[in-house]
């Protein structure tokens, strides 16, 4: 019986692969010459799908996978108010509302990995203001699905860290 072929894309850090009907999660690689080989090119990102849009998740997972990134992990979860507040000290400076709004309901955080992921990410997210989205770059996430510069629908990193 044939079995279906790896492909050198499925194997990064994060990714759960098939082996005899055994999924398999690579939590890292075994040396420094299959990471460098295995990550040669690749980059990671974390995003973040707000609560305004959690139900247009599955939109916004095709247009990443279209993108040519892959999900490594994925978690649903709620943020509370500790959890949003510090998130938010990672980035520019945070208001009330910012904290009250991530809490408000579902998030979807991701590890997307893929050539230039971070630069891909950001440029697929578009301005952080959704109105100014929606007039500058129409074809983007924010200027689809957000509504405002709080509600602007998903959360890009700045760094790759």
């Amino acid at each position: 019986m044939a079995g279906t072929q790896l492909n050198e894309r499925e194997l990064f850090v994060g990714s759960t692969v098939t082996v005899y009907a055994r999924q398999l999660k690579l939590v890292d690689y075994g040396d420094v010459f299959t990471r460098q080989h295995f990550s040669q090119g690749k980059q990671s990102t974390f995003a973040l799908i707000k609560p305004d849009v959690y139900t247009h998740t599955g939109k916004i997972i095709d247009s990443i996978y279209q993108a040519g990134l892959t999900i490594g992990n994925m978690k649903m979860s709620r943020f509370n108010p500790q959890t949003a507040a510090r998130f938010l000290a990672n980035g520019s400076g945070s208001t009330p509302d910012d904290v009250n709004f991530l809490q408000s309901d579902v998030i979807t955080g991701m590890t997307l990995v893929g050539d230039n992921a971070l630069a891909k990410w950001q440029a697929m997210c578009g301005p952080s203001d959704a109105l100014q989205a929606k007039m500058q770059d129409p074809k983007t996430i924010r200027a689809a699905f957000g509504a405002d510069a709080v509600k602007n629908a998903v959360h890009a990193s700045t760094t790759p860290a």
